[in-house]
């Protein structure tokens, strides 16, 4: 692990989570950055660079800023995943958070994007994902350790963040021809909304809201 981190093992998974208390150096960032963007919905692959999800990473605010993506090591200090989750209160803190990065980034185009993600949520639950809900909007792992409990574990460890903030529901978002994701969040008790539409924005690519009550 690197500099200025604190960590705890995960509940039965002999990994190590940790949290950044400042920012990366560049090499952790360009791996963290790595498997953010490997995670991504195609569009923001579009309007976002692997450089910018650097830039955003060293950053102490943003979506995807350190002070959000816990890190996750093997015993040989290698990250092999990344969790990002938030409580939501308002989607005014969502929206003051990507007008800054699209300032950061000079990246306009991910406020469009983001707009019409939160239109969607809006229109199926009558509120941006409900006051106090516990957020993934991350969970990536390296690919030579998916279907080994790796995604799992994150999932509850997670749950246990959102019930020790008191949040009513998790949320969480995934391409609706993610499969193999959709499973694995359904066996852990998520349910789906109605799945966005196609659009010219994802290129055909619907995504599926999914929800749990706590």
């Amino acid at each position: 692990m690197g500099a200025s981190e604190s960590g705890e093992l995960i509940a039965g998974s002999g990994f190590m989570i940790s949290t950044l208390d400042s920012p990366p150096g560049r090499l952790l960032a360009g791996q963290i950055a790595q498997l953010v963007y490997s995670a991504e919905f195609p569009i923001y692959k579009r309007v976002l660079h692997i450089e910018d999800v650097v830039k955003l990473v060293r950053c102490p605010f943003g979506i995807y800023s350190f002070a959000t993506v816990k890190t996750v090591f093997d015993a040989s200090g290698q990250l092999v995943a990344i969790l990002n989750t938030r409580l939501l209160t308002c989607g005014s803190s969502i929206l003051t958070q990507l007008r800054r990065d699209a300032r950061y980034l000079g990246v306009p185009a991910l406020l469009r994007v983001i707009a019409r993600s939160i239109w969607y949520r809006t229109k199926i639950y009558g509120s941006l994902e409900g006051d106090g809900s516990w957020h993934i909007e991350h969970l990536a792992v390296c690919p030579t350790l998916q279907g080994q409990g790796v995604g799992r574990a994150l999932l509850k460890y997670a749950e246990e963040e959102a019930k020790t903030a008191s949040a009513p529901t998790m949320t969480l978002e995934v391409l609706s021809s993610n499969v193999g994701a959709k499973r694995l969040y359904e066996r852990q008790g998520f349910v789906a909304a109605p799945p966005e539409p196609p659009s010219r924005f994802w290129r055909q690519e619907a995504s599926q809201y999914m929800i749990k009550e706590l």
